[in-house]
């Protein structure tokens, strides 16, 4: 297996022992608490990690890869989301915040894909597991109205829904705990520095994520963009997160990519021969 073993930062970064299944391809087992307090960086210490992130941010993060694409407007797309039964809208998912399983009529664990584009992933997720609830989030109504027609094809799906809003709202619509799990699959790279924060590995959407995930929750990410990768690497070991496993080129991987589904941006960036880097992480 190719595990991010490149560096001393990444010299423990391994697969772990297995007890549940975790959706999606990978697996996931129990977590070790470790003390908040622990978590916390001394002031020479944070002033160290802001530098080595903007030293990311303008050596390695490019425009190459992720979804830093111009999107092309759709009209009516706005309208044909508010009609649609397959998305929650905003009067309502703050409303059940907390009580998703009151949304979905049932207590099946909820997995939500930030950033999920045209839905392809999220909703072959949703077919091989109809046993847990997915929701689907896309700021922009341009891209979440493809998502929507596709969906409606599928009817079938009962565990998939969608949301048009800001990830950074997150904790303001999902409760303590309630989210089992957290996808990010080529994310916008951002790559300014003084954008590093919009970044959806960054150290501020982790503490979002922290927020509402499970115990047990982990968040996987994929992208084909090498320096935005080593930045979330180094995100997550600054916010005090484990990185479970990892790997640099997720299709030459057996064990990582055992069970991957592919992702509209995944297909093409792979079909051009470039490699496609994953990681898992938890708290």
């Amino acid at each position: 297996m190719t595990l991010c073993q490149s560096g001393e930062l990444w010299k423990n970064c391994g697969r772990w022992e297995a007890d549940d299944a975790w959706p999606g391809g990978t697996e996931a087992g129990g977590r070790t608490e470790k003390p908040r307090d622990e978590k916390r960086m001394t002031r020479g210490q944070s002033r160290n990690a802001v530098k080595n992130r903007k030293n990311y941010a303008e050596t390695k993060i490019t425009h190459n890869g992720g979804k830093g694409m111009r999107l092309r407007n759709i009209p009516g797309s706005r309208e044909e989301i508010a009609r649609s039964r397959y998305v929650v809208h905003e009067d309502v998912m703050k409303e059940k915040r907390g009580r998703w399983n009151e949304v979905f009529g049932n207590d099946h664990p909820v997995y939500i894909e930030v950033g999920m584009g045209k839905g392809k992933f999220l909703a072959e997720l949703a077919n091989r597991h109809p046993e847990y609830n997915f929701v689907g989030i896309e700021k922009y109504s341009s891209v979440l109205v493809r998502a929507v027609k596709k969906r409606e094809e599928q009817p079938e799906l009962e565990n998939l829904l969608f949301l048009r809003m800001d990830a950074e709202e997150l904790p303001e619509v999902f409760g303590t705990e309630e989210v089992a799990g957290i996808y990010l699959n080529f994310s916008d790279p951002w790559p300014k520095d003084r954008h590093a924060k919009r970044r959806l590995p960054s150290r501020e959407f982790l503490a979002r994520y922290d927020k509402i995930l499970t115990r047990d929750g982990r968040v996987e990410f994929k992208t084909d963009n090498r320096g935005l990768f080593e930045f979330a690497l180094e995100e997550a070991k600054e916010a005090g997160w484990t990185v479970e496993a990892c790997t640099f080129d997720l299709h030459n991987d057996k064990e990582m990519a055992q069970g991957n589904i592919m992702t509209e941006y995944e297909e093409r960036f792979s079909g051009m021969g470039q490699a496609i880097c994953k990681m898992v992480i938890r708290r």
